[in-house]
């Protein structure tokens, strides 16, 4: 072992350790290493910086780049809203289908990449459902890994042997015989790629899933929102969207008496399709023939308003899906202390919907 050896190898050593004790972030290790090698002198400083022109390196960013850009537009909360809808609640379908989408992606693009665009969808999905996450997120991350098996591009390994084999090829003339060098086609790994996540997929529809743990969100401290269903699910209820018949005459919320009458909360109102959405509606907020709202509410009480005022109960949300999403909403218990400037004050004298977009559900008194 020459003394270059010795120097890689410790810093691969290093870079391990900072990995598995998480003592700096991973861009910077990377940064380090690039830095340390050339210092060292096992790599020239070109050599260093070389790799930042490879062509699975550039597209890795180009991907990480493409996933955070459609994770902050909540595109990938429709896609969740979506794979519900088609697979139901059924954890088997809901497997399947995910990991079968992200393999395909992944056949295009980096699989690191195909996975983290996935991520934000497959989590919803999990606390939606209450499905343990590592029911979905390990079959989906095999699946990425052979997916990428698929086609050439969907591997940053391929394209780097691709890389490697062409500039071997050029410096070995004499052992290939002056031969033409002949790359890897795009789906010259195909077949391998489909028995392999063929599987994969069985491996986890029938053995894997049993030997994952099933562990969802348990009744603790660090599961408030199960919490807080447990205290406030039977008088509160669950967030249902409802579509308003186009027989319906126009009225506002303070005429429908929805509060007082069946104990609901309207706490959102779209129009025209979706592409106006009135969220924390007040008492003069019209409803009128065809809107879809947002109500929070017992199951008994939704479906008696429904059969009153002839409105379609969704099955699941479809206009309000991103809205309705932990990322985007949920439910807070606040308490509110004796010298509070909210105390001795209506909800229509502090405004809390039109000043802070903000609904309250209910009101716990205690008797003193």
């Amino acid at each position: 072992m020459t003394f270059d050896m010795i120097i890689v190898f410790g810093l691969l050593g290093l870079a391990v350790i900072l990995f598995i004790f998480d003592l700096l972030r991973v861009d910077l290790v990377g940064l380090l290493m690039m830095v340390l090698l050339p210092l060292t002198g096992v790599v020239s400083p070109e050599e260093a910086v070389a790799g930042l022109s490879s062509n699975a390196v550039v597209s890795i960013i180009a991907v990480m780049i493409l996933g955070a850009g459609l994770n902050k537009t909540g595109e990938m909360n429709s896609v969740a809203a979506y794979i519900i809808k088609v697979a139901g609640r059924s954890e088997t379908r809901i497997m399947l289908i995910v990991s079968s989408t992200v393999s395909v992606i992944s056949s295009f693009m980096q699989n690191i990449g195909a996975a983290a665009l996935f991520l934000p969808a497959t989590m919803r999905i999990s606390r939606e459902l209450n499905i343990a996450a590592s029911k979905i997120l390990m079959p989906m991350g095999f699946a990425a890994i052979t997916g990428g098996c698929l086609t050439l591009v969907g591997s940053s390994p391929l394209i780097m042997l691709n890389d490697l084999m062409a500039g071997w090829w050029a410096n070995n003339s004499e052992a290939v015989h002056g031969a033409p060098f002949v790359p890897l086609g795009l789906l010259s790994v195909t077949p391998i790629g489909i028995a392999l996540l063929i599987g994969v997929l069985v491996y986890f529809l029938f053995l894997g899933r049993k030997l994952l743990p099933s562990d969802a969100c348990s009744l603790d401290e660090d599961c408030m929102d199960k919490r807080l269903e447990e205290i406030y699910g039977h008088d509160v209820g669950h967030s249902y969207e409802v579509q308003v018949p186009f027989t319906a005459s126009s009225a506002t919320l303070g005429e429908l008496e929805l509060r007082p009458l069946y104990h609901l909360t309207v706490i959102g109102i779209a129009k025209q399709g979706g592409r106006e959405k009135i969220l924390a509606p007040m008492r003069d907020s019209r409803i009128d023939p065809g809107d879809s709202l947002w109500i929070m509410s017992s199951n008994s009480n939704i479906r008696e308003a429904a059969g009153e005022l002839s409105w379609k109960v969704k099955d699941e949300h479809d206009i309000f899906a991103k809205e309705n999403s932990k990322e985007e909403s949920g439910v807070v218990e606040g308490v509110v202390i004796p010298q509070s400037n909210l105390s001795n004050h209506s909800m229509e004298d502090l405004r809390f919907r039109e000043l802070f977009q903000v609904n309250p559900l209910a009101i716990v008194r205690v008797k003193s």
